[in-house]
């Protein structure tokens, strides 16, 4: 599994549908009185309120864009192996693995199935393997990373970290 643009078009998708849908309501209401539109104080706050949410997710998506951009995901039965731009290349097993920890918004943590926005889907694992490194896999490499790693090595997890806005640092 590797980031491609089809990826991020398939997190983004349910976020552009619903504010066009939500500006084309925003239209339909307020069709008739084009005189409010005219105002440029209502016309700025309503594309604050759409604009402000959808440049955050942004903002994450493309911090988890830049940090797995070059890797390459595959699962086999034994572990994880990692590409890591086709000049190295890492398999993670029960023998080589520390630790592994979920980091993520609540409602991702919390197995809720209301999702608020495209930031419920963005999350992170960080892995931590015997020879001292840390990688971090992202959910643009696979949107059901956690649940792979919870089947491969769920003895090996250390306590979820929540995060209201789960940027990689």
């Amino acid at each position: 599994m590797k980031i491609t643009y089809l990826t991020i078009v398939k997190f983004l998708f349910p976020t552009i549908s619903t504010y066009i849908l939500i500006l084309g309501v925003f239209y339909l209401m307020f069709f008739n009185v084009l005189s409010t539109l005219r105002d440029i104080n209502i016309v700025l706050f309503f594309l604050l309120i759409l604009i402000l949410p959808v440049g955050i997710e942004l903002i994450v998506l493309f911090n988890y864009y830049k940090i797995n951009k070059n890797i390459y995901m595959s699962k086999s039965k034994t572990g994880i192996h990692i590409n890591f731009n086709n000049k190295r290349k890492l398999e993670i097993t029960k023998n080589n693995l520390v630790s592994w920890q979920l980091t993520g918004t609540a409602s991702k943590l919390q197995n809720s199935s209301i999702k608020f926005s495209m930031l419920d889907d963005l999350f992170y694992v960080k892995v931590v393997v015997d020879n001292g490194d840390t990688i971090t896999l992202t959910s643009l490499l696979n949107k059901d990373i956690d649940k792979l790693f919870e089947d491969l090595f769920i003895d090996y997890k250390i306590d979820d970290r929540k995060r209201n806005l789960p940027l990689v640092k």
